[in-house]
């Protein structure tokens, strides 16, 4: 008796996901042209509604990564670059700055075009990724609701709304998939052409497309196994020359420059640190709904992609097709066996990008962004296989128009709910405005509203000319960067205005410097923070130092003393102030170096700054300088020495060191003794 409930579920079950005259064929998959339209365009409008609204201000700052894109983009569609691949900031790929880049050209070089762009590649998404269920399922309902969830997806919402390469990953993918099954099924060749051209441009998206060819191979081996349809060979021939064709210019970009498609994999590959590969591959898992990506740029920390009831429909939507699949092999046509087994392969294959990644982050919301569209059939399939069974329960009850209500009902309440969560929550958070950058777009917004007239403007900042400012502000090109806030420079005439963002702030040891500055009002993030402090110092202070110098190095720059602050310790650093003028600006970046060294000469440690580039010094500027000298682990007590000097780290070339009288005296300054204590053992201990 078991036995024949299980067989009539499962027969039932059947009907709606392979519906073929070889199937039984479910009457409620007919929702007719009219109501898909009106549920589409709905569907559409909520997509259009989440993602578009407040676009230059939410998210609250413009990061690194997003500032660096919108100079890119501005570089193609303002400036006439046309690159088949970005090889600065590590690697990017083009498509989405040629798109970004004619935005500009219509509508200017702004925030709000370069993530407009973004938005509308999403929303088109969500109409692809309906064109692709109908062609996989030629079921409404199916293509529908994963439309529907995509729409409303948190996930893909956040990342529609940023100025990142990656989102035309899942567009290209679901246009390159669908037109291919399109042309298999219909025999068509045009849509195979264009399913080779999409799945060829899907190389020029986003790293993590890498792996879309190697889902393809293993999902169509079906058609490529079927012998007797020779005819299929031609049809994949067609596309696959399609396909090489766009991709053959940065193919052969890559044969060339190598280093190009290393470059980041590298970075991220695994390693001897990080996780293994397996518990990365399992955490990776666990984002689709138990515990998600913990970075706040691109995602509510820890949200997975699905919650509990879309998570556990979308596992049984997938153990039903894998089921169905295998029971059902015979009676299906190839190309629809390829576009399920795509399906089926999707979660774990385009899951790799994020599960490889062991030195980075995991998982990422980001690395991930291959599984749209794909994984959202899966919760659609699930929650079919509960509709259908509620037919068959009540046979006279009408739920055609029950379920289209509820359908439209949910898509606007899952709506509300994640605008809440974006709008109200996650763009809300002090976290989020800092990981964006925020305090560097305060300050962009400071210096375009500020007279800086006469004014020298130093900047401090994690980056050295960080995009943010290059993309946002006019007030670029007249920045001098201070990095990681690691020194402080008095111009010899004019005003100086130093600006320190929340995420670089004034070190404690050079406050002293600013007790007669004035405090400029500054704009607040979240919570009333102030994103940075501002001041203006109209003459520089009286150095006073311990020891003197006046250690002349090439003309260029002179050493007039420095501070021991502090004796070193095994395992530990050496922290010293240097006090520098500069005598002629050299154009070049020129960086001080210190050495730790024994009575004998032998070098223990040592660190070259890039506190205060060469490429930014004037005659007459003075420069106090924080230095930390490290001291290895295991470095015996006792007296040691520091050697400074200037060298150009392009070649190595070092300034030399000047007598009074012009003559060389040397290419460093030693400053002794320097006293270094025992610290703890190193651990682990090094073994012989």
């Amino acid at each position: 008796m078991m036995r024949k409930n299980i067989s009539r579920i499962t027969h039932h079950a059947i009907s709606w996901v392979f519906p073929y005259p070889a199937l039984k064929f479910t009457p409620m998959s007919h929702l007719n042209r009219y109501h898909t339209l009106l549920f589409m365009l709905f569907c559409l409008m909520v997509a259009a509604t989440l993602r578009i609204p407040e676009l230059a201000d939410i998210p609250p700052g413009v990061h690194f990564d997003e500032a660096a894109n919108g100079v890119l983009s501005a570089e193609i569609g303002l400036a006439g670059k046309r690159p088949l691949f970005i090889s600065s900031y590590t690697g990017k790929e083009v498509l989405f700055f040629y798109l970004a880049g004619g935005m500009m050209r219509l509508l200017g070089q702004s925030v709000f075009t370069l993530r407009l762009t973004a938005a509308f590649v999403g929303i088109i998404t969500v109409a692809a990724t309906y064109w692709l269920g109908m062609e996989i399922f030629r079921d409404r309902r199916i293509a529908l609701m994963a439309a529907a969830l995509l729409a409303i997806s948190f996930w893909h919402i956040l990342l529609s709304r940023l100025g990142f390469r990656a989102i035309t990953q899942p567009l290209w993918q679901a246009l390159a998939v669908a037109a291919l099954l399109r042309g298999l099924h219909r025999n068509r060749w045009p849509w195979l052409v264009f399913a080779g051209a999409g799945t060829g441009l899907t190389a020029y998206t986003y790293l993590a497309a890498r792996l879309f060819p190697v889902l393809l191979l293993v999902g169509w081996l079906p058609v490529l196994l079927n012998r007797p349809a020779w005819r299929r060979w031609r049809q994949l021939l067609l596309f696959g020359g399609a396909a090489l064709a766009v991709a053959s210019p940065l193919l052969f970009y890559f044969y060339t420059h190598p280093d190009a498609f290393w470059v980041r994999i590298s970075q991220v590959a695994p390693g001897e640190t990080g996780l293994s590969l397996g518990e990365s591959f399992l955490r990776s898992l666990e984002m689709f709904f138990l515990v998600g990506d913990p970075y706040v740029r691109f995602n509510l920390p820890g949200r997975p992609l699905f919650d509990f009831f879309w998570g556990g429909l979308l596992l049984v939507g997938w153990i039903i097709l894998i089921w169905r699949l295998y029971q059902h092999w015979q009676q299906l046509p190839d190309w629809q066996k390829s576009g399920l087994v795509s399906l089926i392969l999707a979660p774990l294959i385009m899951l790799l990008p994020t599960a490889l990644a062991v030195n980075e982050i995991v998982p990422s919301n980001l690395r991930a962004i291959g599984l749209i569209p794909f994984v959202f059939y899966l919760p659609a399939v699930g929650l079919m296989i509960f509709v259908d069974d509620l037919r068959k329960r009540f046979p006279k009850f009408e739920l055609t128009w029950t379920i289209f209500a509820i359908a439209v009902l949910a898509l606007i309440a899952g709506g509300l709910y994640v605008q809440r969560v974006y709008f109200d929550t996650w763009a809300e958070m002090t976290q989020t405005f800092f990981e964006t950058d925020g305090d560097m777009t305060a300050v962009a917004d400071f210096l375009d509203n500020y007279d800086t007239a006469d004014k020298t403007i130093f900047l401090a900042s994690l980056h050295y000319r960080h995009p943010t400012l290059a993309f946002l502000s006019e007030q670029y090109g007249d920045i001098k960067w201070l990095p990681h806030s690691e020194a402080v420079v008095f111009p010899a005439r004019g005003t100086g205005l130093y600006i320190y963002p929340y995420k670089s702030p004034l070190p404690p040891w050079a406050r002293r410097y600013f007790e007669r500055a004035k405090l400029l009002p500054a704009q607040t993030a979240v919570n009333d923070i102030p994103a940075y402090e501002a001041y203006l110092l109209r003459q520089p202070p009286e150095l006073t130092m311990n020891q003197t110098a006046n250690a002349n190095f090439g003309n260029v720059i002179t050493l007039l003393g420095f501070d021991l602050l502090e004796a070193g310790q095994s395992g530990g650093t050496i922290p010293l102030l240097l006090y520098w003028q500069v005598q002629q600006a050299p154009g070049q970046d020129y960086t001080p170096f210190v050495h730790l060294e024994d009575e004998w000469g032998q070098r223990w440690g040592q660190t070259e700054t890039f506190a205060y580039p060469g490429s930014q010094w004037e005659r007459g500027d003075l420069i106090v300088q924080r230095v930390e000298v490290p001291v290895p682990s295991g470095a015996p007590p006792g007296a040691y020495r520091l050697r400074t000097g200037i060298f150009l780290p392009e070649t190595g070339e070092r300034l030399p060191r000047l007598d009074e009288d012009g003559r060389y005296a040397g290419d460093s300054y030693l400053m002794e003794p320097v006293g270094v204590a025992a610290g703890p053992p190193p651990h682990p201990l090094p073994q012989p």
